[in-house]
């Protein structure tokens, strides 16, 4: 982290990893036929897996690019 000296920076973003892995600051659901789900990954750790057998789960991603709405 600019500024600060590399072990604090290491702690710290460490501390901030660990707090992800925490559930309640999660969102997870069941998928039903039909769902969507949409996220920033500018804002947000996502772990998607694609290995739901025997389901077949299908994948898809849009990335759009020019400057944030205000």
């Amino acid at each position: 982290m600019e500024g600060l000296e590399e072990a604090e920076s290491r702690r710290i973003l460490d501390m901030v990893h660990q707090l992800a892995w925490r559930p309640e600051f999660q969102c997870r659901f069941s998928w039903e036929e039909g769902d969507v789900a949409i996220w920033d990954n500018l804002a947000s750790q996502h772990y998607a897996v694609s290995d739901y057998w025997p389901h077949v789960r299908k994948m898809e991603r849009i990335t759009l690019e020019g400057e944030p709405i205000k």
